[in-house]
């Protein structure tokens, strides 16, 4: 909340604005759609695989593209 409102982050700013982006698979444009607020809630809509990902979680994970940003929340 501080550096919020020191205005050093924008919980609506989105990826993009930030210039982030990921190493292969790189994000596609609809990921850097996704705001600050919907990473720290869980509601990206970015469904990259994990480095040490269990096979339930890989069963789990919904397909990429499958949701917008701030939609739904996993």
């Amino acid at each position: 909340m501080e550096y919020m409102l020191k205005g050093k982050i924008n919980l609506l700013a989105t990826l993009d604005d930030y210039g982030i982006d990921d190493y292969s698979p790189q994000l596609t444009e609809l990921e850097k759609r996704a705001r600050v607020i919907d990473l720290l809630e869980a509601k990206s809509g970015i469904y990259h695989a994990a480095a040490y990902e269990t096979k339930g979680m890989k069963q789990k994970r919904p397909m990429r593209g499958s949701h917008a940003p701030g939609e739904f929340w996993y």
